[in-house]
């Protein structure tokens, strides 16, 4: 199972994403991977939009970063949101918000 946490914390989003979901075994599991493109490619807009990353950490198994809340960030923090509880509609015995 993964969990996903979106939350403010003294004006930062702080973003974690841990566990493995169990779909399917490794390099087969479409909800795994789904995951890993969403937040990659969110940490990467906020890259490149110019915001500052704060504490990234990935491991196996979990990803973990901040970011400052602005009208940018916002749009893009929500955007991954909606489509990680998308997926845990899809898939609620593999991936779930706390």
């Amino acid at each position: 199972m993964t969990n996903f946490s979106i939350k403010v914390v003294e004006n930062k989003f702080d973003v974690v994403v841990k566990g493995h979901t169990g779909y399917e075994d490794r390099g087969y599991d479409i909800v795994c991977a789904s995951i890993s493109t969403m937040v990659n490619i969110t940490v990467n807009l906020i890259d490149n939009f110019g915001y500052n990353v704060y504490d990234l950490s990935i491991k196996d198994g979990y990803l973990s970063f901040k970011c400052d809340v602005n009208d940018t960030t916002k749009v893009i923090i929500k955007t991954l949101e909606d489509d990680l509880s998308s997926l845990s509609k899809q898939y609620p015995d593999f991936i779930k918000k706390i």
